[in-house]
């Protein structure tokens, strides 16, 4: 993209878009360029010191991005340009995102294609019912053992004084 700057991740402005926020940004504050052209020195809107008020208007690096600002008196900053010209008074000059109608809708951010999904294996997997153990490591059980369920003990022999009488 020739003859675009950009200060925001997401949006691009053309030189002249640039250089007419440049041109509105000095008139507001009477701001003139410093030696390298690439900030803006003028009167501090906040503190009033003149020529510690400084805008970053050179391209954007690591460290600083367009319409940054910063005064060496009172401390005062801004990081964004939104923030710098709501400061100032002038919201009229913040730049909102805009489309393009003339240019070619890119289908897959409307449409993402999903990849084909992993096939999942619906075969029943064959487990014996159950493992029983070898006659050597079964512990024998005692005909006369009581098993315990719930509160109640019940003993399994027909011939036990205790045993349950058959209802029948």
């Amino acid at each position: 993209m020739s003859g675009t700057t950009s200060y925001f991740i997401h949006m691009d402005i053309s030189s002249e878009e640039k250089e007419y926020l440049i041109a509105e940004v000095a008139r507001e504050l009477g701001a003139s360029k410093d030696g390298g052209g690439k900030n803006l020195v003028a009167r501090c809107p906040f503190c009033g010191k003149e020529g510690k008020f400084g805008v970053y208007i050179g391209p954007p690096t690591a460290r600083k991005k367009p319409f940054m600002s910063h005064c060496f008196s009172c401390g005062r900053s801004t990081v964004t340009p939104e923030q710098f010209f709501e400061q100032i008074g002038r919201p009229d000059l913040i730049l909102t995102p805009t489309a393009a109608l003339d240019a070619p809708l890119d289908t897959t951010l409307l449409f993402p294609l999903e990849e084909e999904p992993e096939e999942i294996d619906d075969e029943p997997v064959h487990r014996p019912a159950a493992v029983l153990l070898p006659a050597v490591l079964r512990a024998p059980v005692p005909e006369r053992a009581g098993i315990y369920r719930g509160r109640l003990r019940v003993f399994p022999g027909r011939n036990h004084p205790r045993a349950e009488p058959e209802v029948g």
